[in-house]
């Protein structure tokens, strides 16, 4: 029997083809890099020009002078960093089947670890594979530690930015605010994860990660 429900239709509907406006970031752990930068995508000729006037000093280009209209910045991406940008989009498909393998290969290689929860792909979506972060239980600094020991950089990936200094001080926000994004700020933990990570390096990790997990 065939089913033909609306909800398992697989709509493709590509990151930043909607909304008002989108932002991609180029830092070099993108799964694309120019080192520095990104890029804004809008349809909106206003807001497109608004920001092309915040990038560069807030200038706004009125019968031929400069007119500083608002508070700028110097956002320039110079040439050699965005000809490095497009010529990694001519193998942009390559390098998201390299990231995908590397999240497989630590998928099946942790399946069933206790004390861990990782990432996952549902059945509408298509990752890209930007990091690896794991949610580590109980004692996430005493694994980061053990890990950085062994010679596996690893961190603490995604911050409560309630908690961070600025947010603190104007808004007056403090522990207990927001209790689910605390806990999981505070067992999160990126493990290494680039287009050529190796088989054996994978491997290396992982043994490494279990070890931690039993101490």
């Amino acid at each position: 029997m065939d089913y033909d429900f609306p909800f398992f239709r697989r709509q493709v509907i590509e990151a930043g083809s909607f909304g008002d406006i989108s932002a991609l970031a180029f830092y070099p752990n993108k799964q694309i890099t120019t080192g520095e930068g990104g890029i804004i995508l809008t349809d909106d000729e206003e807001i497109a020009n608004l920001c092309r006037s915040m990038r560069c000093h807030g200038i706004e280009e009125k019968s031929g002078r400069n007119y500083f209209e608002r508070l700028g910045y110097n956002y320039h991406l110079d040439e050699m960093s965005a000809a490095l940008g497009l010529a990694q989009f001519s193998r942009l498909e390559k390098i998201l089947e390299k990231r995908k393998q590397v999240a497989e290969s630590y998928r099946e290689k942790l399946k069933g670890v206790e004390g861990i929860s990782m990432p996952e792909e549902n059945y509408n979506t298509k990752k890209s594979w930007f990091v690896f972060t794991l949610e580590i239980k109980e004692k996430r600094d005493e694994v980061m530690n053990v890990l950085n020991e062994s010679g596996i950089q690893c961190k603490e990936y995604f911050s409560a930015i309630h908690l961070q200094p600025l947010y603190r001080r104007e808004f007056g926000y403090s522990e207990g605010d927001f209790p689910v994004t605390e806990r999981l700020s505070s067992q999160n933990l990126a493990i290494p994860f680039y287009n050529s990570l190796s088989e054996k390096d994978i491997k290396y990790i992982v043994k490494k990660l279990k070890g931690a997990l039993r101490k």
